[in-house]
Order: structure tokens, then C-alpha cells, then sequence
């Protein structure tokens, strides 16, 4: 029986829903898996970071940007809920047990991540279509919009801003930006004017950043590999010239590394063994992934034989 167009219609759909559905999935699973990372990477200088950063946003309040002000307050509000208005790090106990994206600090860092790249990149946007930055400062009483009237090359300039404000490194796995609506934060930075603007530059852009924080946790996770790897050889059986010295571990097998228990290949489950959270960030350093998409795939497999709890 010859299919009918609303038949084809229907099977088209599904397919594009179920393609959907497994791609939601797996941007979730790419975005835990970078949260956890963070989570569990994080110590008491990246804490320290973190505290300063956060005061480095309350002080990009009260500038004439709306979108800005009540993402920075809506974070302050979700913080203050584990630490009070004391220190994170004293709270930072509680606060690791959210796991996940929804981790607020791991939502306030990937917001200020994505507001240091896009103001970051602002004064070159702006260079290619205003001109010089010297230009730009000697009309610091006007905005953006009324320098470039031109809706064009404005549209071009608000393309290039949204491009920007995006994170990158560990955070660049979130697609959603916590608590700043950026499609509205956008329009409003050609709308302040550029002696506000300037400032707000030179604050998120300098001191403490997000990004020396992602290499803390890029180097710690590389460390943790490393270290595991090395256990893992020196486990090895050693052979001697005999043919039949060495056939036993040596000595070597009784050492530790880290939390491995003496003689265990570091991250490696028994058969039908389900995997724990604290496994799968061992494998995910150990083989040192360098894009989510690898994370991505070797999770898939990992679930795919039943060694991990969706």
C-alpha cells in the first residue's frame, strides 16, 4: 500500500522529534558531566577566585544595564541561600552537594565566563565599525547606536555581540547562560552610553577571571590522569631474565596513588560493575578528552554496556 503524504508527514516528524529528544539528551549529559568536572576540580583557591569574581559583578550593578543588574541580583540571591552573605568557601561543603548544572556556582562562573569573552571581544567589534578606540572614547557621552545610526551595520554589530557572549574552555559545554537574558543584555550595550560602558570593560576583563580558573581545573584533571596512569604501570607484573622471575607483582604494586587502593588499576570496574560518579571523572581526566564530544561518546558507550546510572 502506497504510503500517503499525511502517513509521511507523521513518520517525518517523529523522526525529527526523536532526533530532538536525543540530541537535548545529549547536550545534558555533555553539560553534568563539565558541572561535575567543575565541582569536583574545584579547591580553596579557585574558591577564593570564584569570591572575587563575584564581587568583580556586583560592582558592574547600577550602570544602565538592566539585563545585567537583575542576572547579577537573581545569582546573589541563588548564592545566598547556601552561604548567607558569608564566604563561599565555608558554604562551599553544602553547596557541592547540588551536582550538576544546577550548581550554583558553577552558574554564576559560567555566567561571568561568557560576560569576560564578549566584553572581552567588545572594543574589537566596535574598532571594525566605529573606528579607532581613540575615536570611541571621545564620544563617551554618547552611545553606541547614536555613533553608528546605521541599523545595519548595527544588526551586524549586535550579531557579532551575541556571538561573543558566549562561554568558552570547561564552561563552553553550556549552551544556556544562567540568570543573564544575553538576547536582551545585547541591545542594551548599544543603548548605554560608552563612558558607562568603558569602565564595565576594564572590570570584568581584569584581575581574578573564570579562565584562569578553567585552567586550574584543566591542569588538575591532567594531573589526576597522569597520576593514574603511572600507578596503573607501575602495577604491571615485572618479568625477569629467567622466564620465571617477576611473574608475581613486585613490590611497587603496594604503592597508592591518591584514593587507589594498593594493587587496583585505578578507574576500572569489575565486570557488571555500575560505574560511579567518582569512576567516570577518573576515566574522563585519564584519557584526557579534549572536546565534549569525546565525553560525549565515551559516556554513551560506558551506558551503553551498563556501567553508568543515567
Amino acid at each position: 500500500m502506497s504510503r500517503t503524504l499525511k502517513s509521511m508527514y507523521v513518520e517525518k516528524r517523529r523522526v525529527l522529534i526523536e532526533q530532538k529528544v536525543r540530541e537535548g539528551r545529549s547536550q545534558l549529559l555533555r553539560e553534568n558531566i563539565a558541572a561535575n568536572l567543575i565541582i569536583e576540580a574545584m579547591d580553596e583557591k579557585d574558591l577564593d577566585q570564584a569570591s572575587q569574581i563575584i564581587d568583580k559583578l556586583r560592582s558592574m550593578k547600577g550602570k544602565g544595564l538592566d539585563a545585567l543588574d537583575r542576572g547579577i541580583e537573581q545569582a546573589e540571591s541563588e548564592l545566598n541561600k547556601y552561604t548567607a552573605g558569608g564566604p563561599i568557601s565555608k558554604a562551599w561543603s553544602k553547596m557541592k552537594g547540588k551536582m550538576g548544572i544546577d550548581n550554583p556556582l558553577v552558574k554564576v562562573m559560567t555566567m561571568a565566563n561568557a560576560l569576560e569573552q564578549g566584553f572581552k571581544q567588545l572594543p574589537m567589534i566596535l574598532k571594525n565599525v566605529v573606528g579607532s578606540q581613540e575615536d570611541l572614547y571621545k564620544n563617551s557621552g554618547k552611545s553606541i547606536a547614536e555613533l553608528v545610526p546605521d541599523e545595519t551595520k548595527q544588526k551586524i554589530i549586535l550579531k557579532n555581540i551575541m556571538k561573543a557572549l558566549s562561554p568558552s574552555g570547561v564552561f563552553g559545554a553550556f549552551k544556556k547562560i544562567p540568570y543573564v537574558d544575553m538576547s536582551a543584555l545585547a541591545p542594551a550595550l548599544l543603548a548605554v552610553e560608552i563612558g558607562d560602558l568603558a569602565p564595565l570593560i576594564k572590570t570584568i576583563t581584569s584581575g581574578p577571571s573564570t579562565q584562569r580558573i578553567a585552567d586550574d581545573i584543566k591542569d588538575t584533571a591532567t594531573a589526576g590522569g597522569e597520576a593514574e596512569t603511572k600507578n596503573t604501570s607501575q602495577s604491571e607484573p615485572a618479568h625477569g631474565s629467567s622466564g620465571t622471575e617477576g611473574t608475581s607483582p613486585t613490590k611497587d604494586t603496594t604503592k597508592t596513588t591518591g584514593s587507589v587502593k594498593a594493587g587496583e588499576a585505578p578507574g576500572r570496574p569489575t565486570p557488571k560493575e555500575t560505574l560511579s560518579d567518582e569512576q567516570v571523572l577518573k576515566i574522563a581526566r585519564a584519557i584526557n578528552v579534549s572536546n565534549d564530544e569525546d565525553i560525549v561518546a565515551a559516556l554513551k558507550l560506558l551506558n551503553d554496556k551498563g556501567h553508568l546510572k543515567m
